[in-house]
């Protein structure tokens, strides 16, 4: 397992806005939460790191060229998500919270670089490294009694090694879908414009585990809204799991919950929803909850500022959530990606029992 250290220094701290020529930019905008947004305002932000491999990049190269480039394109990007350069807010004579951009609002920017170039071959590998080592290349969002950002990035260099993009957002204000969506906007505009788990744990047979699986509604609606809807478009459907998960063929059995739920999902997305939402927020402690961060639709590995595609991406936000990501494979086999965080001595213990498993399956 990688451990070495490195120290993360912020070169710059700034705030990306909008053109300022723009009319578009000059006019406040309000929008209200809605029902899909409501369910998330108190979970985690979600946090994910994209890792560009890039052997010559020089700190001259990186703030002569690469910088540049970045920054002015993301200027553009936020023109046409407006929204993100604001702020979550919950005004006194609103009835539920608000996202208000005004004027010279804008994106939180860190810029910083390593110490250690080597260091960004363990993190952009996907041999096992410890979580916390991934926490220096996130930002964190600004929140006060008032109001909470919507979006923070940072961009770090590793000197001759490469840089990557960490990207922070408020879940209530944007799902998966929609955050890599602006990613890849940003990314087009500056290229072009410039259960095994459940045993590793060590959980007892008759311990009740519930699987959390976010659905993308924007096609299952009717009638069904556009595809690119930015915003929150996904429900949190259910399988609840207990004993039979413990057992040898546990992961067969999984299987068939999962696939009973996402079949459920395809006959009616929102049926029953409010008794759902109520079921969710009123989850016992004894229950083990296990979720989904990310999918293999996404297309996380299409997000190519122009100096290649990321050689890796992980959510480095599951090391406090405890859901397991999904991504599509970087080696555009048609295969998937999985990321997971446990404790060391937890994780070795999962590593034997998935390579024993598979030989069962």
């Amino acid at each position: 397992m990688a451990s070495s250290t490195s120290q993360i220094k912020v070169l710059e701290a700034c705030l990306v806005t909008p053109p300022s020529e723009s009319p578009d930019s000059a006019v406040e905008v309000s929008l209200p939460l809605t029902f899909f947004d409501l369910l998330w305002l108190k979970f985690d932000p979600v946090e994910r790191i994209f890792y560009y491999e890039l052997t010559d990049v020089t700190p001259t190269v990186f703030n002569t060229e690469i910088l540049p480039k970045l920054k002015h394109s993301l200027s553009l990007t936020l023109l046409r998500f407006l929204p993100l350069a604001g702020y979550l807010t919950w005004p006194s004579h609103a009835a539920k919270p608000i996202i208000l951009y005004t004027p010279k609002d804008g994106v939180s920017l860190t810029v910083a670089e390593s110490d250690n170039s080597a260091h960004f071959d363990d993190l952009s590998s996907n041999e096992m490294h410890d979580a916390f080592l991934s926490h220096p290349c996130v930002p964190k969002l600004s929140t006060s009694d008032v109001k909470a950002s919507i979006i923070a990035l940072q961009i770090t260099l590793f000197p001759n090694k490469g840089f990557s993009i960490g990207c922070t957002t408020h879940h209530a204000v944007l799902d998966g879908k929609s955050s890599i969506l602006f990613m890849k906007a940003w990314a087009h505009i500056c290229k072009h414009n410039s259960s095994c788990l459940v045993k590793a744990r060590g959980l007892k047979s008759d311990d009740t585990i519930m699987f959390g699986i976010a659905a993308d509604c924007r096609a299952r609606l009717d009638p069904p809204i556009p595809t690119n809807y930015f915003g929150n478009c996904v429900f949190l459907h259910v399988a609840v799991l207990a004993g039979s998960a413990m057992q040898d063929d546990g992961i067969v059995f999984v299987a068939q919950k999962v696939s009973e739920v996402i079949k459920r999902i395809e006959k009616a997305a929102l049926e029953g929803a409010k008794e759902k939402v109520k079921k969710v927020m009123a989850i016992e402690p004894a229950v083990i909850p296990v979720g989904v961060a990310g999918s293999a639709r996404f297309e996380v590995y299409g997000v190519d500022f122009g100096w290649g595609r990321p050689k890796n991406v992980e959510v480095t936000s599951i090391d406090r959530t405890g859901a397991i990501s999904m991504a599509e494979s970087k080696g555009e086999s048609g295969g998937v990606e999985i990321g997971l965080v446990l404790k060391k001595e937890v994780m070795e213990i999962f590593e034997n029992l998935f390579v024993s498993g598979l030989k069962h399956v």
